[in-house]
């Protein structure tokens, strides 16, 4: 059933394009700006940048709601206006706002007066009190979105945390009635203190991450089993089953390391103690060199000529992102030796003539004596893949950072398989 107004997601990148299914989802007109015709018409014909499940069938369920547009003007209709851009992240992780500015700018000059603007997007604390626009119809409001389960977090969002500078006015407002539609708690805070939210749940993620890579070190070094040791954690209710606990090679994507740079400026800036963000990141760094120095454990220990499968180039599954990712490192620094890489969403675009992408993960497996498995789609945690296609000899590795096949299958089959496994926070098998 249509509803009463309008809504306006103000660009249409990764963000923007999943808060406006989502918003299409629960029966709004929602009109979707994007300053690039080009990139207008690749999601009209359902060419989406952005490798997302369910993605291009909810916009194809929902397209009735939804219309596209590079004419700002459209905006005008719309009593709910969101800022919707992803905000662009140098190679240093820090965030650029000019971009963001500029477009809240234009959006100021042609929206109705009457309109209530949302900022969506990652900014830092104080940005939203410094937009010029009644300011009782100004909001922030979090998102939490994950790569590679964003529109299905966009369209049931676990809660809702909204920045206002009046809550009795939020309570009557255009956005509190379109809010109610996901039927989930909203929290209401002061601009500043939603603003802050938005890097303090990252924060609390990446010290979690932290946590968890040190431990499973001392595991792996010291003949204990982290997968054995997870269970307990989930079980304590002060670190629950949601937490973050699976061990990893460091930080990919940019999200959390932008944010943690952006605690790091702000901090200096007020000169508030950021130490633990430079542990954090010094932790991060040592982490990253995990894989790489069991790549040169397995070259040094190898009795015939090395041929890698690196088997995903995604930072993490589900998502096309290759943002921080350390396979594509990986290919660079060993890019004197064989590799056949499969990734079941990402094509590289240039590559070594020692480097070949194949289309199947049993042709990249085929004739390779080391196998890499750097993201963990579910493909790849079919163990028969692997067994069956290796032959019975000690001169094959499988480096599996995040434990994409069971270890207790690796227990089951080393009469099988002879060669050597290496999985962070178990010891080598």
């Amino acid at each position: 059933m249509p509803q009463d107004f309008k809504i306006a997601f103000v660009g249409l990148t990764h963000l923007g394009l999943n808060y406006l299914v989502s918003s299409a989802s629960k029966g709004y007109l929602t009109i979707g700006y994007h300053h690039q015709k080009l990139h207008l018409d690749a999601i009209k014909n359902y060419k989406i940048d952005y490798s997302e499940p369910d993605l291009i069938d909810k916009f194809k369920k929902y397209k009735k709601n939804i219309l596209l547009t590079n004419d700002l003007k459209e905006i005008k209709k719309c009593k709910l206006i969101y800022i919707s851009y992803d905000v662009p992240v140098n190679s240093n992780n820090t965030s650029d706002h000019k971009s963001i500015i500029k477009i809240i700018n234009k959006v100021i000059k042609v929206a109705n007066k009457n309109s209530e603007i949302v900022v969506l997007c990652q900014v830092p604390p104080g940005f939203s009190k410094k937009i010029r626009w009644n300011k009782q119809k100004l909001f922030y409001q979090v998102e939490t979105l994950i790569f590679g389960d964003a529109v299905d977090r966009a369209i049931h969002p676990e809660r809702i945390i909204v920045g206002c500078n009046s809550k009795k006015y939020f309570k009557k407002s255009y956005l509190a009635k379109f809010l109610k539609k996901y039927r989930c708690t909203i929290i209401t805070m002061k601009l500043i203190s939603a603003e802050i939210t938005k890097i303090a749940i990252n924060l609390y993620l990446v010290s979690s991450i932290n946590t968890t890579n040190m431990l499973a070190e001392y595991c792996e070094k010291s003949g204990a089993s982290w997968s054995e040791i997870v269970p307990a954690l989930r079980k304590d209710k002060r670190i629950g089953e949601y937490a973050y606990l699976k061990p990893g090679v460091g930080i990919g994507g940019d999200n959390l390391k932008r944010d943690l740079e952006t605690f790091k400026q702000i901090s200096k800036k007020i000169n508030s103690n950021y130490n633990l963000i430079n542990t954090w990141h010094r932790n991060d760094i040592i982490q990253k060199k995990w894989i790489f120095s069991k790549i040169n454990e397995v070259l040094c220990d190898i009795k015939k000529e090395p041929n890698f499968a690196l088997l995903g180039l995604s930072y993490k599954e589900n998502t096309n992102s290759t943002k921080n990712s350390l396979s594509i490192q990986i290919l660079k620094k060993y890019r004197r030796y064989k590799f056949k890489i499969y990734d079941p969403v990402v094509e590289l675009e240039s590559m070594n003539n020692k480097h070949i992408q194949v289309h199947s993960l049993k042709e990249a497996i085929s004739d390779s004596n080391i196998l890499i498995l750097m993201t963990p789609w579910k493909e790849f945690k079919d163990y028969k893949n692997y067994f069956d296609n290796f032959s019975n000899s000690y001169s094959n590795y499988i480096i599996d950072p995040f434990r994409c096949i069971d270890v207790s299958v690796i227990n089951l089959n080393f009469k099988k398989f002879l060669g050597k496994y290496y999985s962070i926070g178990e010891s080598v098998y």
